[in-house]
């Protein structure tokens, strides 16, 4: 758990499909839909959410998520 909420901290893109949402809810993480280092996708037919994961990646840092002190 403490894995995923560093990897938020850290503003690095996070990528969850089809029941992983709910570890993203445990952790505490927003799934509001305004964070675009948070790829959100179904399981089955993930390949939009995994493109969509690769760019995120590419931006390396999603500094619109960061806050003091931290969300999560």
């Amino acid at each position: 758990m403490e894995f995923v909420k560093d990897q938020f901290r850290h503003c690095k893109a996070i990528l969850a499909l089809g029941a992983s949402r709910s570890l993203l809810e445990q952790a505490g993480i927003p799934l509001d839909g305004a964070d675009t280092g948070l790829v959100l996708g179904q399981a089955k037919g993930a390949g939009a959410a995994i493109e969509a994961f690769i760019g995120a990646v590419a931006m390396h840092r999603h500094f619109g998520r960061e806050s003091d002190p931290p969300l999560v």
